[in-house]
C-alpha cells in the first residue's frame, strides 16, 4: 500500500510538482514506528507505542514524549506514529505498552533504544534508514514468580517476543516520507504529550511562493477534493469588492469583523474515513517544515498579536463532513483546560460548499432556525444590534443584525496539483498590500510583511 501511494505521488502532475520544494529541512529529522507484532501471548494486548526523544547531550533540554493511537486487542498492526525531532537529538527510546486507562500509559511489554548517529547522514538524507527490532518480552517480576497465575501473560506458553518496524530520515528523504504519509491521511506529530506552547514560534514564508513553502492536501490523496490545495480566508470580502461572483450573484460577505489571518492548509492534517474528519489542524502550532495557518506580520519584525494570544489555549480543530455529498462541514473546536482536560466546544463554525469555494459561517452553536430568525428581527426592531455593539465592540453589532450568523468566502488559491487558481491574483494583491494603520480594523488590516507572512511552527530549541 505504501508503495502504491509513493508511486501515485510521483505521478501526480509531474510538470507542476511543487509540493515541499521550498521548505527548509535544516536541523530536522523524522522518526517513525510503523508496524508491530507480538508473539507468545495468550491474550492480545491493547497495544500502544511511546517514542521518547532524548535531546543532544549537555544541551539542558528536556525529553519529549509522543504517543501513538491504541490498537485494541491486537497482536499485530500499524501504529503509523511519525514524529518530528531535532536532527541533533541524541537517541530515541521506544516503549511498547499494553494500554491501561487507569494506569497510564500501561504495562510495559517491550523497550528499546535507538542512537540517531547509527544512521549515516548521507543515507538518512537520500534514502533513510529502515529500522527493525525483535526482542524477547520479559514478564514483570511478580508474573515471573507466578504470584498472579490468572494473568494472561503468566500462562503464555513458549517464547514471548515483540517486533517493531520503523524508519529515520532527514533532508529530501524526510520530505518524501512526510508526503507519502500525508497522501495516506497520516499527519506527522509535531506536538508532544505536553503540548508546551513554548516549543513553537512564528516562521516566515513568501507571499508568492506558498505552493512550495506550505504542504497541502494533494489530488490523488485520501483527502476529499474539497480540502485539496491552499485556501484563502477572505474575511474582509476582498474578492467581492468588484461585485458578486458570477456563478453566485446572491452571495454576500456578512459582518464587519476580521482577524489578521490569511491561509489554511490541510497538508499536515490527518484524515479518518470513518468519521469523515480532517484532524490535527492548528492555528498556533504546526510542523517545523510547513505549518497550517498563516498570519500578517503586524510589526515587520515577525510579530502577530492574535497568533501570540493562541498560546493560552492552543486550540485543536477538526473539520468533519456532515453530509454524504461532502458539501457541508462542522468545524469542531477543542480547548485544553488544566482542571477539566480537553473540552470540545459547541459547534459555532460551519462551512457550506459553493460553486466558487466554501461559505464559512459563524453562528450561535446549535441554534434552531426559528431562534436565529427571531434574533435577526429583534436586533433590527428593538435596537439589540446597537446594544451588542456597545457592549462587545465594533463588528458585533453587525453580527447581531445578521441574525447572529456571519459569512465570509473561503477561496482556493492553489489546487491539489499545486496549480494557482483564478483567485490567486486577488489573494496576492491583498497580502502584498502594506498598510500604515496603527490598529487593525475591518477596513484596514495591519500588514508590515513586505511580501511575506507568518506561520506557527515547531521551532528548534535555543
Amino acid at each position: 500500500m505504501l508503495a502504491a501511494f509513493a508511486a501515485a505521488a510521483a505521478a501526480t502532475s509531474q510538470a507542476h510538482d511543487v509540493w515541499g520544494t521550498g521548505v527548509n529541512t535544516t536541523g530536522w529529522a523524522v522518526f517513525a514506528i510503523t508496524d508491530f507484532a507480538i508473539g507468545g501471548l495468550t491474550k492480545a494486548p491493547d497495544a500502544q507505542v511511546e517514542v521518547i526523544v532524548e535531546p543532544k547531550m549537555s544541551s539542558g533540554r528536556p525529553e519529549v514524549s509522543h504517543l501513538s493511537k491504541v490498537l485494541y486487542g491486537s497482536t499485530s498492526g500499524v501504529f503509523d506514529l511519525h514524529v518530528y525531532l531535532p536532527a541533533d537529538s541524541s537517541a530515541v527510546t521506544v516503549n511498547l505498552y499494553d494500554h491501561c486507562s487507569w494506569q497510564e500509559p500501561g504495562e510495559l511489554i517491550f523497550t528499546t533504544r535507538y542512537d540517531l548517529a547509527d544512521c549515516p547522514a548521507e543515507q538518512s538524507a537520500t534514502q533513510g534508514c529502515a529500522l527493525a527490532w525483535q526482542e524477547p518480552v520479559e514478564l514483570p517480576p511478580l508474573l515471573a514468580a507466578k504470584q498472579f497465575p490468572w494473568h494472561p501473560w503468566a500462562a503464555s506458553p513458549g517464547e514471548r517476543s515483540a517486533r517493531l518496524l520503523g524508519y529515520h530520515a532527514t533532508g529530501a528523504e524526510m520530505v518524501s516520507r512526510v508526503r507519502v504519509a500525508s497522501r495516506r491521511g497520516v499527519g506527522v506529530q509535531f506536538e508532544d504529550v505536553s503540548r508546551d506552547p513554548a516549543r513553537f514560534a512564528l516562521g516566515r514564508i513568501q507571499n508568492d511562493a506558498i505552493e512550495t513553502q506550505l504542504f497541502f492536501a494533494e489530488a490523488g490523496s485520501v483527502f476529499p477534493e474539497a480540502l485539496h490545495g491552499l485556501w484563502w480566508m477572505d474575511q474582509r470580502g476582498v474578492s467581492l469588492k468588484d461585485g458578486p461572483y458570477p456563478s453566485d450573484p446572491e452571495y454576500t460577505q456578512v459582518c464587519l469583523g476580521a482577524a489578521e489571518e490569511n491561509l489554511i492548509s490541510f497538508g499536515e492534517a490527518s484524515w479518518d474515513n470513518e468519521t469523515r474528519c480532517a484532524s490535527g489542524v492548528r492555528q498556533y502550532s504546526g510542523g517545523p517544515l510547513s505549518g497550517h495557518w498563516t498570519w500578517f506580520d503586524e510589526s515587520g519584525n515577525g510579530e502577530s498579536k492574535p497568533w501570540s494570544s493562541g498560546a493560552d489555549w492552543i486550540l485543536k480543530y477538526e473539520f468533519c463532513f456532515s453530509s454524504d455529498d461532502f458539501d457541508q462541514i462542522d468545524v469542531r473546536t477543542k480547548i485544553t483546560n488544566d482542571a477539566l482536560g480537553e473540552i470540545t466546544l459547541p459547534t459555532f463554525a460551519t462551512m457550506v460548499r459553493t460553486s466558487w469555494g466554501w461559505d464559512r459561517v459563524t453562528t450561535i452553536p446549535d441554534a434552531p432556525a426559528k431562534l436565529t430568525e427571531f434574533l435577526k428581527t429583534a436586533s433590527i426592531d428593538s435596537g439589540l444590534a446597537d446594544w451588542v455593539q456597545a457592549k462587545f465592540g465594533p463588528g458585533y453589532g453587525d453580527f447581531a443584525a445578521s441574525g447572529f450568523a456571519c459569512h465570509y468566502p473561503l477561496r482556493q488559491v492553489v489546487d491539489g496539483t499545486g496549480k494557482r487558481t483564478d483567485a490567486y491574483s486577488e489573494y496576492l494583491a491583498y497580502v502584498n498590500m502594506q498598510t500604515e494603520c496603527e490598529e487593525a480594523s475591518f477596513e484596514c488590516p495591519r500588514n508590515r510583511g513586505r511580501g511575506t507572512q507568518l506561520v506557527g511552527r515547531l521551532a528548534l530549541p535555543r
